[in-house]
């Protein structure tokens, strides 16, 4: 009997090369045990008719804490679209009111948590389930780590 010898090789997707990350990803607390990651992603391949690229949002479901659950909600955003996302959610820290955005095929519902301090966001639709974001968090995800900086940030909640 001969030994079989194979050759294969692994090599990388041209799709993964356009899938990049908006800013960075998050690690995510069920309480005070680390229950997964939340993470925003940018496909660059494709893009609308208004020339707006897909965003993934993608998120382990805090429901859960010993099942694997992760989700997306994928959406097509331009700039300003990302930062009107971005401002309303800030809001909700400052304001600690309830806001509800479309996002794609599903409905993003953004509360504030006061004893944590976090923002507790829930999602309806093609995705499911919930996730919690601190402050520095909610920067990092959205790819702006480098603006946060714990003073002027209790100056924009004072004003």
């Amino acid at each position: 009997m001969l030994p079989f010898v194979g050759k294969a090789q692994i090599g990388e997707s041209s799709s993964d090369k356009k899938i990049k990350l908006l800013g960075g990803e998050v690690t995510l607390l069920n309480g005070i045990d680390i229950n997964g990651t939340a993470r925003i992603s940018i496909s660059e391949e494709n893009i609308d008719d208004n020339g707006s690229p897909y965003y993934m949002l993608s998120y382990q479901n805090q429901e859960y804490t010993s099942i694997r659950d992760t989700q997306i909600a994928g959406f097509f955003a331009s700039k300003e679209d990302l930062d009107y996302l971005f401002g309303e959610m800030k809001k909700v820290f400052k304001t600690q009111e309830t806001v509800n955005i479309p996002l794609g095929k599903s409905n993003m519902r953004i509360s504030y948590s006061a004893p944590f301090k976090q923002l507790f966001i829930q999602m309806r639709g093609q995705a499911k389930g919930n996730f919690s974001l601190n402050v520095q968090q909610f920067y990092y995800l959205f790819g702006r780590g480098a603006e946060w900086n714990r003073k002027s940030w209790k100056k924009y909640l004072k004003s």
